[in-house]
């Protein structure tokens, strides 16, 4: 993946997304009508610690669950 256009298309066809490559240290996950209410797995296989959307981590090869309630995606 290379960008938040393709996170909003991983996301609206998966539940289990994993993160690979790139040199980017931060993402912002995409914040729309298909995602709301979704339980979203997200894995980290890029070689480096993720901030996600400025207030969500995610560790190196770390799993994560995560849900967008309309508003703002919250870890669960």
């Amino acid at each position: 993946m290379n960008g938040s256009t393709d996170l909003n298309t991983a996301f609206s066809v998966a539940n289990y997304v994993t993160l690979k490559g790139g040199s980017a240290t931060t993402a912002t996950l995409p914040t729309t009508n298909n995602t709301t209410g979704r339980i979203i797995y997200l894995r980290n296989d890029t070689g480096r610690a993720l901030t996600l959307n400025t207030t969500l981590t995610l560790a190196i090869g770390q799993t994560r669950m995560f849900i967008y309630d309309g508003t703002t995606w919250v870890a669960i």
